[in-house]
């Protein structure tokens, strides 16, 4: 088919209750850290062996979701056969700085998805306690442009090094209630303008 990644993420509390509005997000032990370091280690080599790269999808109300569970990922796997999915709406939901992010993982990142977030929706959402899914519901990410990320800088930082993979421009809301064709043009009207 032509792919060139695969993409993995862990995603163990993603399928509790639906109706439960409960974060419950345990830390890893680090017997589970070394499990999932080696799988991914293991996936990595295989996914080398029949031409593809492993990305990791760091991701909010996972185990990596902040940023130091993303420095300990990244320094737990070997960079030669498990890559990063540089996300900079799930950098923020999780606490970190995408601009951060990019410049201390890029040579990790093979794959990168740019969405904004809403920071009222964002807070709104912790102090309540709501778990991703009805942050998501809630509107908290929209496309770049549209919320609290500065993207200029990102823009700059992947011009000056030359960046030439993949970038899918997100948005996950709900299309009843933000109409994609507006948002995608809007979108569209400000990344020419930050483009360097």
């Amino acid at each position: 088919m032509g792919s060139r990644y695969v993409v993995a993420c862990e995603t163990g509390d993603a399928f509790e209750d639906p109706h439960s509005n409960r974060v419950a997000i345990q830390p890893l032990t680090d017997e589970q850290w070394r499990n999932l370091a080696e799988g991914l280690n293991e996936a990595g080599r295989y996914c080398q062996s029949v031409g593809l790269e492993l990305v990791y999808h760091y991701h909010g109300e996972t185990v990596i979701e902040r940023g130091e569970d993303i420095r300990r990922l990244m320094e737990s796997t070997d960079p030669a056969y498990v890559h990063m999915l540089y996300d900079t709406g799930h950098a923020y939901y999780g606490g970190s700085d995408p601009l951060d992010i990019l410049r201390t993982y890029y040579d990790r990142i093979r794959y990168i998805h740019l969405k904004d977030v809403r920071r009222d929706v964002l807070e709104r959402a912790r102090r309540a306690g709501l778990r991703f899914r009805e942050a998501v519901r809630q509107g908290v990410f929209t496309v770049p442009g549209d919320g609290c990320i500065d993207f200029a800088p990102i823009y700059r930082e992947l011009h000056e090094r030359g960046y030439e993979g993949w970038i899918l421009i997100e948005a996950e809301q709900d299309p009843a209630v933000a109409e994609p064709t507006r948002y995608a043009r809007q979108c569209m009207e400000y990344i020419r303008g930050i483009t360097p």
